[in-house]
């Protein structure tokens, strides 16, 4: 423990210290919900996608295929899920969803993920 601060820990960088690799916060926020999840597996795969393309991927690893569960992964992709990662630069967002190359630290996380839950 650092004697400056109780109670918190004496490892890592100091508030001010630079950091070259993603905030570890911000990593783990985006990789929280299962849905960004499952997107950021299906693009690390294929590259690329539309909407209606990961909507009906992730319909399908959820075991509901229904329209009306496909329309709610298509809303909550559009409204929360892809504006938060196109925000930190993990996919780019246009006519089509782009998976961009992911930092050294964060694809590790996404691959650890994956071997713990990678639906088939």
């Amino acid at each position: 423990m650092s004697s400056d601060s109780p109670g918190k820990p004496d490892f890592g960088p100091e508030d001010g210290d630079e950091v070259s690799s993603p905030d570890l916060d911000t990593v783990m926020e985006l990789l929280a919900d299962r849905r960004r999840r499952y997107v950021l597996y299906y693009l690390q795969e294929e590259g690329s996608a539309d909407v209606a393309e990961l909507a009906e991927q992730l319909a399908r690893w959820e075991g509901e295929r229904s329209e009306k569960h496909r329309q709610r992964i298509t809303t909550e992709l559009y409204h929360k899920h892809l504006p938060k990662m196109g925000e930190q630069g993990v996919i780019e967002v246009g006519d089509e969803v782009q998976f961009v190359d992911l930092t050294p630290p964060f694809e590790e996380y996404l691959d650890l993920a994956a071997r713990q839950e990678r639906p088939l």
